[in-house]
């Protein structure tokens, strides 16, 4: 069979009226959508139906007897030729090509074309029934399609950075050569395996599969990942990953780009251990401030407020009652004959005596109440919102569970002095000299007692 003008004698319709399956035959041949001709051994057309006709702009008349080769591009008529000899030869009884027709106009057009044998009853070959449809759209929508692939392909083969296509499974589709620089592997030893088995630790498959099944359903991800290289070593990558779409537009993979971070993620954790360092360093020296504070206003025998402290705490506590119009007293005490104590037993007798004092102190005042060392063997208490009748209360309180102690040498007594918080003289100084004054009174009446300010 070769493309060149024949003798050939068309298909004409029977003197004899066909039978049934015959007119069905040539009703469905006639009014097929699809193009449909039929070929003679010698390549010549002797039947074509008006959807041939209309497909390459020839009538029908024109087709008959028209070489079947010569209707296709030059460039395809060889391997045309080559499947047409194959079921001369018995090899084959049909094949399926995509070839160029060139239409009246001497425009090509794309056709996908099935070309069957007819055979007698006996086998003997008789003619070729063609088949064939237009796809000259999806042939030039596969060429946008594979110019758009090269234009990736060519861009991404530069890019300084990694980009990876896989499949629905998982399988690597597509590797740029970057991808040696990041994981070690060349895109030969990618493409075909299975991405998470190849680059990543077992505990850490569960969370790539989560997000492959996010691309399957349609959804975009940016997450970082360890990576193990091909040397063994970790490696973190930042992968920004959409779902691949064929022509129909239905997913069929994953599309990456890929980003080695592992300095990033070094320099992150080294920061990440300073700033616990820092953080451990920062509350030791708060711890330390804090230390030094409570060293600063705190007395170091009895463990309350120093002079420094109480003078500070007056001040503010004057102000607050001036602001507010609150009352305010003070409490001045002093132990009774500390000087003869200290002399006559020690001075760390003399000390057991102070502290046991400021435990009275203490146990004796509210949260609100600031007691202090005023000096030597003088307290002093600040009792905020407190008349004068609740501070006597106060001091004779304390002075009796100074007086009924069980003292282990002999027994401890304590003066005091109270004065209350005059809003005509707002003034610190005024209401310690006040109080001052009492507690000498105190000691001027015999001691072991309580006297108010006059």
């Amino acid at each position: 069979m070769s493309a060149s003008q024949s003798t050939c004698t068309p298909l004409r319709g029977q003197a004899n009226r066909p039978s049934s399956k015959e007119g069905d035959y040539h009703a469905a041949f006639h009014h097929a959508t699809a193009g449909m001709g039929m070929i003679d051994l010698d390549g010549c057309i002797i039947a074509a139906n008006p959807a041939f006709s209309s497909l390459i702009g020839y009538t029908q008349k024109e087709l008959l007897c028209h070489d079947f080769l010569l209707i296709m591009h030059p460039d395809d008529r060889i391997a045309t030729e080559n499947d047409f000899e194959r079921i001369l030869s018995g090899e084959s009884h049909t094949f399926v090509i995509e070839n160029r027709l060139i239409h009246k106009d001497e425009s090509f057009l794309w056709v996908k074309m099935s070309i069957s044998s007819i055979r007698n009853d006996a086998g003997s070959l008789l003619s070729f029934v063609v088949v064939m449809e237009d796809i000259s759209e999806m042939m030039h929508t596969r060429e946008i399609l594979h110019l758009e692939r090269e234009r990736f392909h060519a861009l991404a083969q530069g890019l300084g950075t990694g980009i990876i296509m896989t499949d629905l499974n998982d399988i690597v589709t597509y590797a740029n050569p970057y991808m040696r620089q990041i994981t070690g592997y060349s895109p030969e030893e990618l493409i075909g395996q299975r991405a998470m088995d190849l680059l990543l630790a077992p505990k850490d498959r569960a969370a790539m599969a989560a997000h492959n099944n996010d691309r399957a359903g349609g959804n975009s991800a940016i997450y970082e990942i360890k990576c193990v290289h091909k040397d063994g070593s970790a490696v973190w990558l930042e992968v920004r990953a959409i779902p691949y779409r064929n022509a129909c537009g239905e997913i069929v993979g994953t599309q990456a780009t890929v980003n080695n971070i592992t300095a990033r993620r070094e320099s992150e954790q080294r920061l990440q251990e300073y700033m616990v360092v820092l953080e451990f360093q920062r509350n030791e020296l708060e711890k330390a401030n804090t230390e030094l504070e409570a060293l600063a206003t705190t007395d170091g025998l009895t463990g309350l407020k120093n002079h420094r402290a109480f003078q500070e705490c007056l001040t503010e506590e004057v102000n607050r009652a001036s602001r507010y119009g609150q009352a305010l007293s003070l409490v001045l005490m002093d132990v009774d004959n500390f000087k003869q104590f200290n002399d006559a037993h020690g001075h760390p007798a003399g000390d057991v005596v102070l502290k046991t004092v400021a435990h009275f102190l203490r146990k004796s005042a509210r949260d609100t109440d600031i007691t202090a060392r005023y000096g030597g063997e003088e307290f002093v208490i600040i009792l905020p919102e407190t008349e004068m009748e609740g501070a006597c209360a106060f001091a004779e309180r304390l002075r009796a569970s100074i007086e009924d102690n069980r003292w282990p040498v002999r027994p401890v007594t304590a003066s005091f002095g109270v004065a209350v918080l005059k809003h005509k003289n707002i003034c610190g100084a005024d209401i310690i000299a006040r109080a001052d004054k009492a507690l000498y009174q105190a000691k001027a009446a015999g001691r072991n007692c309580v006297i108010i300010e006059a």
